[in-house]
């Protein structure tokens, strides 16, 4: 499945309107918080250590990536790693392999846009059992003792490009 990762603040109105009426699940809110604080979070800048990221499949907007780099990096991440946060899928297109192809794009993304990271890293609550599950499958594994978090334990997670 080939899924286009597009930088969001080039959408035209049409895009930005299907990037906002996304439908995220209650509970992946609970988990990666709300699509407008994701958005706020990319306004932070700098520009060339934040990113946010439609993602399409089929020229339609599925979901949303935010991906962190250097200033922007998490404490907790691997030195040198790209943190992919605030990934969801709109819920009516859940359990269609969306959020694994996901992945593997933004792989494909930071390997052309951001050569120079070697890892990327991610945090998990340890209560999501679906994209826990999601994660091992792509690869990725533990980096970091798991902490407790706003809702339960989070468990810290890394992988080679």
């Amino acid at each position: 499945m080939s899924l286009t990762l597009r930088d969001w603040q080039a959408l035209d109105d049409a895009g930005l309107a299907a990037l906002h009426a996304l439908q995220i699940d209650p509970a992946q809110v609970e988990f990666a918080g709300t699509l407008e604080r994701a958005l706020a979070s990319c306004a932070k800048g700098p520009p060339e250590d934040i990113v946010g990221l439609v993602i399409e499949h089929g020229g339609t907007v599925v979901g949303f990536v935010v991906l962190q780099r250097a200033s922007r990096q998490p404490e907790w991440a691997p030195e040198g790693a790209a943190a992919v946060s605030a990934m969801r899928i709109d819920r009516h297109r859940q359990g269609q392999g969306l959020g694994r192809a996901a992945l593997a794009a933004v792989d494909d993304w930071l390997r052309q846009h951001w050569p120079q990271v070697a890892q990327v890293a991610l945090s998990v609550d340890d209560g999501n059992a679906a994209g826990r599950r999601a994660y091992a499958l792509a690869g990725y594994t533990e980096c970091a003792p798991a902490r407790p978090g706003r809702i339960g334990l989070v468990r810290f997670l890394a992988k080679a490009l």
